[in-house]
């Protein structure tokens, strides 16, 4: 009996050891777990988007396909670029004003029905082109914040991402994702804040929706929350718990508004919200790194049933648009120059999307 005695404490570090060396072996396992992003987004040659001498690119903030063509809304040219598929610059669209036609710092674009092109500005106004170019009409998103901005799969609905205001049962509601016919009529709208919220979470209601297959998707920025509908009604589920680390609110510094004027290291955002084709979609929680000032994003893609299909180390880039197995991001290089990023997606053996409930 004194031996053992005399021996505790080398068993007890014998067996500290070994669960330390377990958990760090947990640890391990949990980082293998994370699909590198590398092996999900196979890049592709880029293109290089090449704009006149008298109208160059300004600032970027998305993309479209329209036709054949690209369309890029510049926020300071206050004008939309057409590119042809190398990169060549065939025609400009709007300039700077409030009239019929015109911008105030243009951010999204989406190609609707007929072949038209839809924009929308920091005025919330949604302004539709005929497939020539020329002025259609125009009509205002109620939305406060606005986040993205996209057709729906058939390109008959517009969906605007931002903090939207709406009626819910005749009483004032705000959400994170609206969607409208062409005509500027409200049809849906999907995304709150819940009711009781996390540790560090917080009531920022901007936000992001997708559309497919018939499913609507909304997330807010500040959350991982995910809010679905489908024919069969409305849930919600978390995405990327694994990663996901609420924005510290309590460290950042506040300007003379109470706003918080800082992005750090520590904030984590939902900053992108995209059908990724065969049911499944795609969010990007992301961090940005101020040392590299470049995005950091892992991507979690999963199915309207909440089943994460992977998720991603931290990839550089914050995808704007997928289009078949193909996702794009304008990347705006030192020089000024600004090249559109191809990367082919392939989802590891079995990440299948699950049939929506």
């Amino acid at each position: 009996m004194g031996e053992m005695r005399r021996n505790h404490p080398a068993l007890i570090c014998v067996l500290l050891g070994i669960l330390s060396a377990c958990d760090q072996g947990k640890l391990e396992t949990s980082r293998r777990e994370l699909t590198p992003q590398e092996s999900v987004f196979i890049a592709l040659e880029p293109i290089h988007l090449r704009p006149s001498e008298s109208d160059r690119l300004g600032m970027v903030s998305g993309l479209a396909f329209w036709g054949t063509n690209i369309a890029v809304p510049d926020g300071i040219q206050q004008n939309v670029k057409i590119f042809d598929a190398k990169g060549t610059l065939v025609q400009t669209i709007g300039r700077a004003g409030d009239g019929p036609g015109e911008f105030r710092g243009p951010s999204g674009a989406a190609a609707i029905k007929g072949g038209q092109l839809a924009v929308i500005d920091g005025m919330k106004r949604v302004t539709l082109f005929a497939p020539d170019g020329v002025y259609l009409r125009h009509w205002r998103a109620g939305v406060i914040l606005s986040g993205n901005f996209r057709a729906s799969q058939d390109s008959t609905r517009i969906i605007v991402g931002g903090m939207g205001n709406v009626e819910d049962d005749g009483a004032p509601a705000m959400r994170a994702a609206l969607l409208y016919n062409v005509d500027g009529h409200l049809q849906s709208s999907l995304g709150q804040v819940p009711d009781s919220l996390r540790p560090g979470e917080y009531n920022f209601l901007a936000g992001y929706g997708a559309e497919q297959d018939g499913v609507l998707a909304a997330m807010l920025k500040a959350h991982n929350r995910v809010h679905i509908r489908t024919r069969n009604g409305d849930t919600t589920f978390l995405v990327g718990n694994a990663i996901w680390e609420p924005p510290a609110w309590d460290r950042l510094p506040l300007n003379d508004l109470g706003a918080h004027m800082k992005w750090t290291n520590t904030q984590m955002w939902t900053n992108r919200l995209l059908p990724a084709g065969g049911g499944a979609f795609v969010a990007a929680l992301s961090r940005f790194d101020t040392v590299a000032d470049l995005p950091r994003a892992h991507y979690v893609f999963f199915d309207p049933s909440g089943n994460e299909l992977t998720v991603t180390t931290a990839a550089n880039f914050l995808i704007q648009e997928i289009r078949r197995d193909t996702a794009y991001y304008l990347r705006t290089h030192p020089d000024g120059s600004v090249w559109l990023e191809r990367y082919r997606i392939r989802l590891p053996a079995g990440a299948e999307p699950k049939p929506s409930r």
